[in-house]
């Protein structure tokens, strides 16, 4: 019936797991909670120990293999033909979240979303709640790899792009490679909520990653015409038609430099707004490297 598929790093989540394991039991299902460990640190896998026995069922990494080969890997040893998958950091505050999701799914790809909490956190962790809450939970009508279901014929037909080893983007790729070969996909309300916060360092760090990684996916997924998908290369690609994009290379890492402590120190309302005017200096200053 249903494999729950659970790529794991550096992340303790026992009630994740445990939430799961209830739900589906209640439904009476044939299940199984997989968790692969993509070579943690000690401290933060030995917490899966108390998870080593059935209905779940954990594989430890000697090695980092990346985003996307850890899931194709999830659903290679998956034992049955439904598959969730969910990221390791989630929380699931819906009761009937399995269940939601088996009454809906109608399509090859059913996403359920991401949403924030709606209190504020404190200032230091105040940049990624504030995209998350007001832009990335707003944009479920695009496929998001961190909470989906999927048939396992239909994931062995697609898979996650291993190219793809680093953050950011592994999700568009996924979705624009399933709408190329005629891969049905839907969103649904069944939102997992972002349990893990990153500071403000932190997440302009996985900012500036994602930035590479698009820059790299665009050059070995040419035929995806990702540039003019993803809203960042998108802008770009319009200011390169009216040749403005030399105006950032102006100044481009003081600019950058100036943007980024801004963010990081005082993130405010208006941090949204900021943020797209950094991704733009940065974007430019890696195409050029």
């Amino acid at each position: 019936m249903l494999s729950i598929c659970i790529p794991h790093f550096n992340y303790e989540n026992t009630s994740l797991l445990s939430e799961l394991k209830t739900q589906c039991q209640s439904l009476n299902l044939n299940f199984e909670i997989l968790i692969i460990d993509d070579a943690s640190e000690s401290n933060k896998k030995k917490y899966l120990q108390a998870f080593e026995k059935k209905p779940f069922r954990v594989i430890y990494l000697e090695k980092n293999i990346g985003r996307s080969a850890i899931r194709n890997l999830l659903s290679k040893e998956a034992i049955f033909d439904l598959l969730l998958f969910l990221d390791a950091d989630g929380k699931i505050e819906n009761d009937n979240f399995i269940k939601t999701y088996l009454n809906n799914f109608n399509e090859d790809i059913v996403s359920g979303g991401r949403a924030y909490a709606d209190l504020k956190p404190d200032k230091n962790h105040f940049l990624h709640w504030n995209y998350g809450f007001n832009i990335e939970s707003k944009s479920q009508s695009f496929f998001h790899s961190n909470n989906f279901i999927i048939k396992k014929n239909v994931f062995d037909i697609l898979k996650f792009e291993e190219q793809i080893k680093n953050y950011g983007y592994e999700d568009v790729v996924f979705g624009l490679e399933a709408k190329k070969l005629g891969i049905s996909m839907t969103s649904i309300d069944n939102k997992v909520i972002q349990d893990d916060l990153k500071n403000n360092q932190q997440f302009l760090n996985d900012v500036n990653q994602a930035l590479d990684n698009l820059l790299k996916i665009i050059d070995i997924k040419d035929e995806l015409q990702i540039v003019d998908f993803v809203g960042i290369s998108r802008k770009y690609k319009a200011l390169e038609r009216l040749g403005l994009n030399s105006l950032l290379s102006i100044r481009n890492h003081k600019i950058t430099d100036s943007l980024k402590n801004s963010l990081i120190l005082n993130p405010k309302q208006n941090s949204n707004l900021l943020l797209s005017v950094y991704k733009l200096y940065k974007y430019h200053q890696l195409k050029k490297l």
